[in-house]
């Protein structure tokens, strides 16, 4: 999923609609299905993996590996 033109207070509002499934109504949420992605960023973000940090990018690419970790997005 992702989402476009949230405002911060937006965002702190829809985190916890997303464990109840009712961020698939708002019209700013887009979903896909994808085995690969690639993030980009204009400038430098760290990047938190499993909520540690791991290091300081502006690019980073993710791989689904198939039944080896299954995710909640």
């Amino acid at each position: 999923m992702t989402a476009a033109g949230l405002k911060t207070g937006q965002v702190v509002t829809l985190m916890p609609a997303v464990n109840f499934g009712i961020h698939l109504h708002n019209p700013k949420c887009t979903f896909a299905s994808a085995k690969t992605a690639e993030i980009y960023s204009d400038r430098m973000v760290w990047i938190h993996t499993d909520g540690e940090v791991y290091c300081k990018s502006d690019h980073i690419s993710l791989r689904i590996l198939p039944v080896q970790l299954q995710l909640l997005m």
